[in-house]
């Protein structure tokens, strides 16, 4: 953060952070119990990429992502281009 200021998107940090809820949003997560959702915001909190969002959806901590997982980094991309004011 301290060479590229806002330019920069911390993934590592946001996407953990902020995920469960992006998709919720897109309702991506909409076949999913409020158990199934707790148990991946506990995997994110630990920085475990849940296997709902992994290309194959069957292992966790892949790191190729699914739709899902690649719509959570789009949108937080997206949200920091508006941010910073290169989109409407």
């Amino acid at each position: 953060l301290k060479r590229f200021g806002m330019h920069f998107v911390d993934l590592y940090e946001e996407f953990p952070l902020r995920g469960v809820d992006i998709m919720l949003e897109a309702g991506y997560l909409a076949d999913k119990t409020p158990e199934e959702i707790a148990v991946m915001r506990e995997k994110m909190a630990n920085h475990i990429i849940p296997a709902e969002i992994t290309y194959d959806y069957k292992a966790d901590k892949e790191v190729h992502l699914s739709v899902e997982g690649y719509h959570i980094m789009a949108y937080l991309v997206a949200e920091r281009l508006k941010l910073l004011g290169y989109l409407d």
